[in-house]
């Protein structure tokens, strides 16, 4: 993927998401047994989930994986 706005679009998305369900930061890592460091990192484009943690998420989450790519 050539996209260097990935990380962002990710970060934008995965927040959204968040604020849908309702969630601070805080809850939604110790629902996904993540650090709040981690999240707000995926949140703000600095880094990105391993792929086995995209995958956990979308699975919790009842999402497509395919909805962070579009």
């Amino acid at each position: 993927m050539k996209d260097n706005n990935f990380p962002k679009q990710f970060g934008l998305r995965l927040k959204q998401t968040r604020l849908k369900l309702g969630m601070r930061q805080i809850d939604f890592a110790k629902k996904f047994k993540l650090s709040q460091k981690k999240v707000s990192r995926w949140e703000t484009g600095k880094s990105l989930p391993s792929v086995e943690k995209l995958i956990m998420l979308c699975k919790i989450m009842h999402m497509p994986v395919g909805f962070f790519f579009d």
